[in-house]
């Protein structure tokens, strides 16, 4: 029979632990504050192919969604986007859907989208006609251009394509906005910059600027400097100020065009400099690069720490076999001179064969989101649910490391979700697409493949004392059920309350005057979280393990 001991090894790690978190208000709790769905959602909308996040608004990419039109028809495949806004009580509303303006069935709008200062761009793979609605040109595809007008309506103004466009690029593939510069990736895009040299799939990205008046130009078509076919150059974008990430998961030479490894993956820095011009400073590829890692199947981009996504990273056990696909992604910082270094490598703790890591990733401020969209097991790493999926946060820490400090899935996971398909975070919010989800925002209506999207809040609440020789033990951790915490000298924790990993409450308690608490943790095995609350409602968050 098991017997759960108290350990003081834990207790007294938990001490030492529990004085950082409590002196310096740290501590993760990432929480799922809702689910969304498409407000007339169908069979195979993809809702969750991509999402994005800004501040307050969120918009999520539906590129298979079936647009009504007039006399009660529809368009199939036409594509829409669902933009959200965050009230002040801190729901995420549906304000709006975008549709272009000259919509077709089949055109995968919202196969792409981002948004941040009051822009949004939503990408159109398979649209055919120019930026007039003429000349048209199979899948030669644009990109649409919303704005927040004064009064807080969203409108189009205006649709972009290639000064180039050709057949078949995909033009919209990919698409970013930073300020007055946006970015689009065009991965099948087979000419060069001048439009005269032809490489089947080597792909391109341009770049659009916004003048005084409000209106985008492009300014830049640019290329790999070492493109080749198949490349696929622009499958993902990002940018950052005066920094622009583009990449090419196809890609098979280093960052010297040597050492050939087929489909490695690589990314090219493109600055900005005194002139507004935008030219390639570097390429970079990961240290320990394989075939078919695809390195740069994701990227992403905040200030001057770049993370890519390498989903098909190969583990390899001393002495053993490898295991496939597990993933991992790269993180590399700007130096002082200029230079990109990789500064970490990161992966998951629970890592399994085909988990896809890094199969989209997001950055903010000193956060960094990465998903694995095949990821089978829950926070506990149990119930395995095939390609239910999952995704992991990291923190950096004061010296600059990162470290995963959560693991998130969805509340109603099931099999085949992909949740994970794309993930973006803001501050202290984060949405994760999950485009083959079947379960409507109750979990009682299922439609095959509808699409949702999960939002999650960092729930972390600073606590600080004035006098750090005042200490409190909680012990053992983890537990079986009986949960001790000492206060010692510290009277002026008034309430306890305890929420599991989804954010519910199942225990509370008020005290006056207490020195010793002890409870029954109940529920099933896994993280939970206590909160301690001061007489002057101030918290502080405590991990407790349930074994």
């Amino acid at each position: 029979m098991k017997q759960c001991l108290f350990n003081p090894r834990k207790k007294a790690f938990f001490f030492i632990l529990f004085c950082i978190l409590y002196l310096n208000s740290t501590g993760q709790n990432w929480f799922q504050a809702s689910k969304r769905v498409a407000s007339d959602r169908n069979m195979d909308d993809y809702f969750g192919r991509d999402v994005a996040i800004s501040g307050a608004f969120a918009l999520v990419g539906a590129p298979y969604y079936n647009v009504p039109v007039d006399g009660g028809f529809v368009l199939e495949d036409a594509g829409s986007a669902f933009l959200y806004h965050r009230d002040k009580n801190g729901d995420w509303i549906q304000i709006q859907r975008f549709v272009a303006s000259d919509k077709e069935k089949k055109d995968l709008f919202g196969i792409s989208v981002t948004i941040g200062n009051n822009y949004a761009i939503v990408g159109t793979v398979d649209d055919s006609d120019d930026a007039n609605n003429g000349n048209p040109k199979d899948r030669a595809g644009s990109a649409y251009i919303f704005e927040n007008d004064e009064s807080g309506i969203w409108k189009q103004t205006q649709k972009i394509v290639a000064s180039d466009r050709k057949e078949y690029s995909f033009f919209g593939w990919s698409v970013a906005i930073s300020g007055k510069y946006a970015v689009i990736g065009s991965v099948f895009n087979p000419t060069n910059s001048d439009s005269d040299v032809w490489m089947e799939r080597a792909g391109a990205a341009y770049i659009f600027e916004k003048d005084e008046s409000g209106h985008w130009n492009e300014i830049q078509k640019i290329v790999a400097s070492d493109r080749s076919s198949y490349d696929e150059f622009g499958y993902k974008v990002a940018i950052s100020d005066n920094y622009l990430v583009v990449t090419a998961h196809e890609e098979s030479e280093d960052e010297n065009g040597e050492y050939t490894k087929l489909n490695a993956g690589s990314a090219y820095i493109f600055e900005r400099n005194e002139t507004g011009n935008w030219s390639q400073t570097q390429k970079i590829v990961h240290s320990d690069r394989e075939a078919y890692d695809n390195f740069g199947f994701s990227v992403a981009i905040d200030n001057t720490t770049i993370v890519v996504g390498a989903p098909d990273k190969q583990v390899h056990y001393e002495g053993g076999d490898w295991i496939y696909r597990v993933g991992a992604a790269y993180i590399f910082d700007r130096t002082g001179d200029g230079f990109w270094e990789e500064t970490k490598k990161i992966s998951t703790h629970d890592y399994h064969e085909y988990d896809s890591f890094g199969n989209s990733v997001s950055i903010s401020g000193d956060y960094i989101l990465a998903s694995s969209n095949y990821n089978e097991t829950d926070t506990n790493n149990e119930n395995e649910r095939e390609h239910a999926g999952a995704a992991y946060l990291f923190k950096r820490e004061e010296e600059g490391n990162w470290n995963e400090v959560q693991k998130i899935v969805a509340s109603d996971r099931s099999y085949c979700d992909d949740f994970g398909e794309a993930v973006a975070i803001s501050g202290s919010n984060c949405i994760v697409g999950a485009l083959k989800d079947d379960k409507d925002e109750s979990g009682l209506i299922s439609i095959t493949d509808a699409g949702s999207a999960y939002f999650f809040q960092n729930g972390t609440i600073g606590l600080k004392e004035n006098k750090p020789e005042k200490l409190i033990y909680l012990f053992p951790n983890p537990t079986c059920t009986r949960v001790n915490i000492d206060l010692g000298d510290v009277n002026f924790i008034t309430e306890i309350s305890v929420r599991n990993i989804h954010g519910k409450l199942i225990y509370t308690q008020q005290f006056v005057s207490s020195q010793h608490i002890s409870f029954d943790l109940e529920g099933p095995k896994g993280l939970y979280l206590v909160e301690l609350k001061s007489i002057d409602n101030v918290s502080s968050i405590i991990k407790v393990m349930k074994q």
